[in-house]
């Protein structure tokens, strides 16, 4: 019976000296990444796969929101109805310029305007464009990114769980694991990132999204800007760095 115990207790990881136990939870924390990394490509529906030639269609399906903003706020810079002010501030030139709903909402707002003030200006348009890109299956809707976001997460979840009460029984018996507590905070913060960074899109929208940009990826070489829209739209602002609207990319570079 005593060789029995002995033999289950071999078997249990909660057993472990903490050198074994550390090489089996790194193991762990690695098996925890790749199926994060897999699993929202798993649980992505489909959707469609259609012809995009909308610049602020393709920048919500690139960046979302935030890509909206800096497709629209280009489009008004290089019309001649924006300006930065400052390093951080937007002025309006031509408060009534504005073609479309949301480039009047730009345009309406004071001079001194921050990025987070255009932003929340913005939540309305953006929406419609939202709808749109979930109408056409080209977006999930929340409720689905949010399922696909959990599992990800789970994963990470489990490993922080195990870890835990590894730490308490450590904690318990007055035998610290060296370097647990590094691993249980990577576990904690690869979570968050992946949380973090899983976009709305089916495999569908991904389709159309790489089709977009490979049939652009002269507008990232090049400096066209009389494509800046679609190039912003596709690639973010790092195409205006060396361009008249540098100022912009470098407010975006600081989270302005």
């Amino acid at each position: 019976m005593a060789d029995e115990e002995r033999i289950m207790a071999g078997l249990d990881p909660l057993q472990l000296s903490g050198e074994q136990f550390l090489a089996v939870y790194a193991v762990l924390l690695l098996a925890a990444a790749g199926i994060a990394w897999v699993l929202p490509h798993w649980l992505r529906p489909d959707g469609r796969t259609v012809v995009l030639h909308q610049p602020f269609e393709l920048a919500c399906l690139s960046g979302g929101a935030t890509r909206y903003a800096e497709t629209l706020v280009v489009t008004l810079m290089q019309a001649g109805h924006l300006a930065l002010r400052d390093e951080s501030h937007f002025e309006p030139l031509r408060p009534t310029a504005g073609l479309s709903r949301a480039e009047v909402t730009v345009l309406g707002l004071p001079p001194g305007t921050d990025w987070a003030m255009l932003m929340a200006s913005l939540w309305g348009a953006i929406h419609w464009v939202e709808l749109r890109l979930i109408a056409r299956g080209l977006w999930v809707d929340r409720a689905d990114w949010w399922r696909i976001r959990g599992w990800a997460c789970l994963p990470y979840v489990l490993v922080l769980i195990f870890g835990a009460v590894r730490w308490e029984i450590a904690l318990l018996h007055r035998q610290p694991v060296p370097y647990l507590g590094w691993l249980l905070l990577a576990a904690l913060v690869g979570g968050i990132m992946r949380c973090a960074t899983i976009d709305r899109r089916t495999r569908g929208g991904s389709r159309v999204l790489a089709r977009a940009r490979r049939d652009a990826r002269n507008l990232r070489r090049g400096r066209q800007m009389e494509e800046a829209q679609m190039a912003v739209a596709l690639f973010g602002t790092e195409v205006l760095a060396g361009t008249p609207y540098e100022a912009l990319h470098r407010l975006r570079m600081g989270r302005g």
